[in-house]
């Protein structure tokens, strides 16, 4: 993540829009302009055909052993699944997958967070695990070097994501005791992440970094902002009263390109055009699943994408509406925990 803008909650997108809405109906096709689209799901990987927003499973020779994928990251065409039996890499557009393991220097353990860092000293691929630390490669994920509390100081073994802000150096980490901030793969190794995380009692941090801010966020329902790095934090206890984010936990947050703020909460999503002064909500009868949501994705066209446990709903007009698109229509499993867009 970037210069930044720090925002805490459960989990953090972006994305613009137009607030007038109407209802999709259900046989209206959402055209994506990308290459193509993977989605997480509990039972594998689904991929987009034709630029439609129509899926197929993927991995036809089994390889990812039908797991629960909770992450999907794309670095320069190589693929990383973080599943819930380990890390998994594909070099053929996700067609066949190579599990990663000890003789890689990383444990088939739950992984649930990939970061990148690209400096101008070290290029290293992050992988975060519930229960065993932290994995660093410093050659594009072929090999790991593990980081625990035990062998290397660091708050926990639950890692949740990562944040990286290249004009500043900066290197964010998200556990489940907290956010903490550091500069290189090296302080990582050594433990040098700060006695004190600067953000307190997030429960299972997140972050994200785009447009050059960092966002991050907990299961607790504060939200915070920063503009200098994370060293300074504003917290709002409530943004607005009545905008339903007053007493609830934001699982995902975006924004698109013209600024416009996406919060998801439970079922539903909050969308801001006047940065969090006030709210519109968008539920099921705008078209979105009525499943918890996992994640919101925004791709470069601000098609915005919201993964939920019933499903992925999309929206191709800033969120004014949503189609909605399930296991019926070919995702490998209903249940998506995270999309990515491969451009």
């Amino acid at each position: 993540m970037k210069h930044l803008l720090l925002i805490l909650g459960i989990c953090i997108i972006i994305a613009g829009c137009d607030l007038s809405g109407n209802l999709q109906s259900a046989d209206e096709e959402v055209i994506l302009s990308n290459n193509y689209v993977l989605l997480a799901t509990n039972e594998g990987i689904s991929k987009s055909i034709g630029g439609t927003p129509f899926y197929e499973t993927i991995d036809s020779n089994n390889s990812l052993n039908g797991g629960n994928v909770y992450t999907l990251f794309n670095l320069e065409n190589r693929l990383f699944a973080g599943t819930a039996n380990g890390l998994y890499i594909s070099d053929d557009d996700g067609s066949n997958w190579i599990s990663k393991g000890v003789l890689d220097g990383i444990d088939q353990v739950a992984c649930q967070a990939i970061g990148y860092v690209n400096g101008s000293a070290e290029e290293l691929v992050l992988i975060g695990t519930e229960s065993n630390g932290m994995y660093i490669s410093s050659n594009g994920g072929d090999n790991y070097v593990n980081v625990t509390v035990a062998d290397n100081g660091i708050s926990s073994d639950n890692v949740t994501a990562f944040a990286v802000d290249p004009l500043a150096g900066s290197i964010f980490v998200g556990f489940d005791t907290g956010l903490y901030v550091t500069y290189t793969g090296a302080d990582i190794l050594d433990g040098n992440m700060g006695y004190d995380p600067i953000v307190l009692n997030l429960g299972d941090a997140a972050s994200n970094t785009i447009n050059s801010i960092l966002y991050a966020g907990g299961e607790n329902m504060d939200v915070y902002v920063s503009t200098d790095n994370g060293l300074f934090l504003v917290q709002w206890e409530t943004i607005q009263a009545g905008n339903y984010l007053e007493n609830e936990s934001v699982q995902g947050f975006a924004i698109n390109s013209q600024g416009v703020w996406f919060a998801a909460t439970g079922s539903r999503i909050q969308i801001s055009e006047d940065n969090g002064a006030s709210f519109i909500t968008k539920n099921w009868t705008d078209g979105l699943s009525n499943g918890l949501i996992n994640d919101i994705t925004i791709d470069s066209n601000d098609t915005i994408f919201i993964s939920t446990i019933d499903g992925v709903s999309i929206s191709s007009d800033d969120g004014v509406t949503f189609t909605t698109y399930k296991s019926a229509d070919g995702l490998a499993n209903s249940s998506v925990s995270e999309v990515i867009v491969v451009e």
